[in-house]
């Protein structure tokens, strides 16, 4: 299965590399009708230059990136779904009335965007109450076999067999995939629904979003580099699952970045008194992924202790002003009875 949030792209670049003097997509009728519709990408330029300079538009979402994007803006999924809107579709339909030498190109242009619209919205639900919020059944969960989205699902895989122009259509490979992709989904709900007895199924959660965003984490900590060494993904990924071990997060105290904190709930005992087995025990996963690693990337020179030690005191003052937890400053600031408070001192 391919993922869906390429598959919009690849059509918005399918429409835009025609290379006919209106740059259109000419495609059959969805209904199964022996006609052929022109989806013309000019009409969506005619119709932002028609109202570009309005105050009030009736597409505010089209704009000159989304309709003139560049090779690293056709990359951009938002400037994606600024031209697959449904203000785009109602929007198509007004400028319709207005352009009467071009109405019915400008009516085949709404049918095809609004198609596109429709299986985004169905691929896109990652929310059980989606569609009952935005009033939407296109944006409905998946509930049963009968349901309008398997039955969309199947119009369109038989709109794409009936698709054989030579000229002015999608790329084999976006063709197969997308017809791939849609009977995939097809039998994923079968599946999900019949042998694991799902009660409802959300078609947005089969994307690489969080595929994505564990690359783009990788990429931020290697300094913000794209192309990231092997050696890097190990490092990250070390500092990914530490940070998920450390962080602690309390509706009455906020974050806690270290272990030993879970102490603080309660009022009438110090951290101090957390007996060593039970703070073992609290940092065994964090020892258990420092042991998965090379010791020279946790290792901390001399030269390297100083300048520690130093930002750990100027940090240990600044919270002490700050905070009134007297157990979190005990902990972050150890104040020996024989030594005296010196402002100077960190």
């Amino acid at each position: 299965m391919f993922d869906s949030v390429h598959l919009l792209k690849c059509i918005r670049n399918n429409w835009l590399n025609q290379k006919n003097t209106s740059q259109s997509l000419f495609y059959p009728d969805f209904d199964g009708a022996d006609t052929v519709h022109e989806a013309s990408f000019h009409i969506l330029k005619a119709l932002y230059d028609s109202e570009k300079q309005s105050v009030m538009k009736l597409a505010p979402s089209l704009c000159y990136k989304a309709l003139f994007p560049n090779n690293f803006e056709r990359q951009s999924v938002p400037l994606v779904l600024k031209i697959f809107h449904d203000k785009v579709v109602h929007a198509l339909q007004s400028f319709a009335e207005t352009s009467l030498n071009k109405r019915d190109v400008v009516l085949e242009t709404k049918m095809f965007v609004e198609l596109v619209c429709r299986m985004w919205k169905m691929f896109n639900v990652k929310h059980m109450y989606k569609g009952r919020n935005l009033r939407d059944k296109d944006c409905d969960v998946i509930r049963n076999l009968k349901g309008h989205q398997i039955k969309f699902f199947n119009d369109v895989i038989a709109w794409l067999d009936r698709w054989d122009q030579k000229s002015g259509t999608l790329t084999k490979d976006t063709m197969f995939a997308l017809k791939h992709t849609l009977n995939c989904m097809i039998n994923i709900v079968k599946y999900l629904l019949e042998v694991l007895k799902f009660k409802y199924i959300m078609l947005g959660k089969f994307q690489t979003d969080a595929l994505e965003f564990r690359f783009s984490q990788y990429r931020r900590l290697a300094g913000c580099n794209f192309y990231v060494s092997v050696r890097e993904i190990m490092e990250c990924e070390k500092k990914l699952k530490l940070q998920s071990i450390l962080n602690f997060k309390s509706s009455a105290h906020g974050d806690f970045s270290i272990a030993r904190f879970r102490g603080c709930g309660d009022k009438n005992k110090s951290v101090a008194d957390i007996s060593d087995s039970i703070l073992d025990d609290m940092c065994t996963p964090f020892i258990s992924i420092l042991h998965q690693y090379e010791y020279y990337f946790v290792a901390i020179s001399e030269a390297e202790k100083s300048v520690i030690i130093f930002c750990a005191g100027y940090c240990g003052k600044s919270l002490h002003k700050i905070s009134s937890c007297g157990t979190c400053l005990n902990t972050f600031v150890l104040y020996p009875k024989s030594m005296k408070m010196n402002s100077s001192a960190y």
